[in-house]
């Protein structure tokens, strides 16, 4: 990852009924250590259950960022036999630059923004 650049992380979620978990349990966080701790960019997800969400979190991430990490988290809370299922992880950067300073529009379309 690239200090400066923003960044975004997302997840397609599904919790069954039956597991037991919150969906408020549950959380999307995208880290960055810019300064000695971790500073957390995060988004939980909805108590949706039998169905696919998507939970997606964006950042930023700070000029001095030297340590950059991405994760799902369950809540103390949960419990040992709790479950979930992920499908799609996904860390999008936003806009490529090359040598130039040039920024191209993402999806291979190679459109210059600036």
């Amino acid at each position: 990852a690239l200090a400066s650049v923003q960044y975004t992380f997302s997840v397609w979620i599904y919790i069954p009924a039956a597991s037991g978990i919150l969906g408020s349990e549950l959380t999307l966080n995208m880290d960055e250590y810019p300064t000695g701790t971790w500073n957390a960019h995060a988004q939980a997800a909805a108590n949706t259950y039998d169905a696919w969400q998507e939970v997606t979190v964006n950042a930023t991430l700070n000029a001095a960022a030297a340590g950059f990490r991405c994760r799902i988290t369950a809540a103390s809370a949960a419990a040992l036999n709790e479950y979930f299922y992920t499908d799609s992880l996904r860390l999008k950067q936003h806009g490529i630059r090359n040598d130039y300073s040039i920024q191209y529009a993402d999806n291979g379309t190679g459109t210059q923004l600036g």
